[in-house]
């Protein structure tokens, strides 16, 4: 699954010189994107993510100083994908967590309010959960600790969903991992062995 597959724009006529020449191009275009995003390396992760975990999200970032979108292969965990009722990705969101000394370096504008009441007197290598929402309207990053503080706020200029979600086929059209039916089972067979081991008398010398 991860090698990428090979990128070719086709034309709707082949016929004439300066359409097979622009697909030429877009052909270029995009395997010169795929390669800026080193998505090749990323994709072994991302194979193993979508077999684990039934799915895994691509991210589309736009690269200003490069003059170029990049695509970042993102975890699963703490992924919440949206779906319409086509199975078209419509909003997504992902948790982190992030030190509170990093989180105010990089928003240094908000401190105040990050810091809340205790100010300094704060640990600030405590952990705060931070959430980076998607849809096609904008992307915003929020702080649920503090009353769902908005710290960044980006308008999506393709008034497009820069996010797309590869799922793993399943009969009832659930997301889950190759592995979650059998982690019932292992979880029973590790309780009875714990058990087991818990009730052994320990063996002594005489």
């Amino acid at each position: 699954m991860a090698p990428l597959p090979a990128v070719n724009c086709s034309v709707v006529s082949q016929v004439k010189d300066r359409a097979r020449k622009a697909a030429d191009n877009r052909t270029r275009i995009a395997a010169n994107y795929f390669y800026n995003s080193d998505l090749q390396v990323q994709m072994y992760t991302g194979a193993d993510w979508y077999v684990t975990f039934g799915f895994v999200p691509f991210i589309i970032e736009l690269d200003t100083e490069a003059k170029l979108p990049r695509i970042r292969v993102e975890s699963p965990v703490g992924a919440y994908p949206e779906f319409d009722r086509y199975g078209r990705c419509v909003a997504f969101a992902k948790r982190y967590a992030m030190p509170l000394a990093e989180l105010i370096s990089q928003f240094p504008e908000h401190a105040d309010v990050l810091l809340g009441r205790d100010g300094y007197d704060q640990d600030m290598n405590s952990r705060f959960e931070i959430v980076r929402y998607y849809d096609q309207h904008q992307s915003i990053i929020y702080v649920p600790e503090r009353q769902n503080l908005v710290i960044s706020r980006a308008k999506n200029p393709i008034g497009k969903l820069m996010v797309v979600v590869a799922r793993r086929p399943t009969v009832d059209g659930e997301m889950r991992g190759q592995f979650d039916d059998v982690l019932g089972i292992q979880f029973v067979i590790d309780s009875h062995y714990l058990r087991w081991k818990q009730q052994r008398r320990p063996f002594s010398h005489h």
